[in-house]
């Protein structure tokens, strides 16, 4: 596994290419860090932008798309650029002004950019030498800090199982995986007085 990844592939702007596109994205995205479902986060997110070129960009003659890919394990971050020749649109713009409150002015494909923005961490366009770039970034540095901690203290316990502790929940009973969890990713941790130490070095 490479610790940093940059590859860009050309497609036809057309629905039916999105496969292509799909195929190419999974392909770099499975030779990272990144969990499964930031990828598949990544991967919807794409098919819309890509759905949306092929959809508005060009007319009848048709176009290309470049899809660029950029992934570094090293700080967990992924960018996927979207260029193409298409005429200007900022896909953005739309959802900027339904947060605004003005639904009539979404537009078509609207919503789907909504969708976007939510799974993303960053989202942007800009016009660059006559070409529309819409760059998207993830980051899973977050969620895996907080995985670790928990694998750490899991680890622990697992070490200190067969040892007694007094406590008024469980007296003299060995210690199990259940006794701590972490505040990750929605999980709480029991209000064990004897554990408090053991969480705070696990997420030091």
């Amino acid at each position: 596994m490479g610790n940093r990844i940059t590859n860009t592939q050309r497609f036809r702007a057309s629905a039916g290419n999105e496969p292509a596109v799909q195929q190419f994205l999974a392909g770099i995205l499975q030779q990272s860090s990144m969990p499964l479902k930031f990828r598949n986060d990544v991967r919807l997110a794409v098919e819309e932008l890509f759905c949306n070129i092929a959809s508005y960009a060009y007319g009848a003659e048709g176009g290309v798309v470049d899809v660029t890919v950029s992934i570094d394990d090293d700080i967990r971050f992924a960018t996927v650029i979207l260029a193409d020749d298409g005429r200007e649109f900022d896909p953005f713009a739309y959802e900027r002004k339904r947060a605004i409150g003005d639904l009539t002015l979404v537009g078509v494909g609207g919503l789907g950019i909504l969708l976007v923005k939510r799974l993303m961490d960053e989202c942007s366009y800009h016009r660059v030498h006559e070409r529309n770039e819409v760059t998207i970034t993830k980051r899973w540095d977050i969620v895996n800090k907080g995985t670790e901690a928990l694998a750490e203290a899991a680890r622990v316990i697992r070490e200190t199982e067969g040892l007694e502790y007094n406590a008024p929940e469980r007296s003299q009973k060995p210690l199990t995986d259940d006794d701590l969890t972490l505040v990750v990713g929605g999980l709480t941790m029991p209000e064990l007085p004897f554990l408090r130490p053991l969480a705070q070095s696990a997420l030091a």
